[in-house]
């Protein structure tokens, strides 16, 4: 895995990430299914890639292939990386809070799974591990508790019709002021 390599595989997985995603959050997916997804995803991260080798084998064998599914910084033995999935369900997660429930919605998503994936990289390249730590399995419960709170403090989750109406009339009355 050579950086080259890396550039091209990141580039073109990067593209269809936020291709994937803004198709999943336009088409009316609900921050709800987003959550059980997440939740249900936490448990089986943590079976396949702590208590089985499943996840990093499977790393192992596709990492040298052509779009391999992830994404990776630095080649050898200290690279970093994060896989397809967990990548792709912490980058519609925020959007679908923002169309569910609001622009602060979306920001504290975004700023929570940045933070912990953050935090988790940052761990792995301080203690110089080349283990595989399941993303999901710390991710998975606060998208959990975060549609929680939102739903408890805000109450139904708006369809994607309602937050078009509201995006439009947010426009207009900022076109307004100018």
């Amino acid at each position: 895995m050579s950086n080259p390599f890396l550039l091209v595989n990141n580039t073109v997985l990067i593209i269809a990430i936020v291709g994937a995603t803004n198709l999943w959050a336009q088409s009316g997916m609900k921050a709800r299914d987003i959550a059980v997804l997440g939740g249900v995803l936490a448990l089986y991260d943590l079976i396949a890639t702590s208590l089985l080798p499943l996840t990093t084998d499977l790393f192992g064998s596709l990492a040298s292939i052509p779009l391999a599914p992830l994404v990776a910084w630095g080649a050898g033995s200290g690279s970093l990386g994060i896989g397809l999935g967990d990548l792709l369900l912490a980058t519609v997660y925020p959007l679908v809070m923002r169309k569910g429930f609001g622009r602060s919605a979306g920001i504290v998503a975004m700023v929570i799974t940045l933070g912990v994936t953050a935090v988790m990289m940052a761990l792995l390249k301080l203690t110089n591990s080349s283990v595989t730590l399941p993303a999901m399995t710390a991710l998975g419960p606060l998208m959990v508790l975060q549609y929680g709170y939102w739903i408890r403090r805000l109450g139904q989750e708006r369809t994607t019709k309602q937050y078009l109406q509201a995006e439009s009339s947010n426009r207009r009355t900022i076109v307004s002021d100018r």
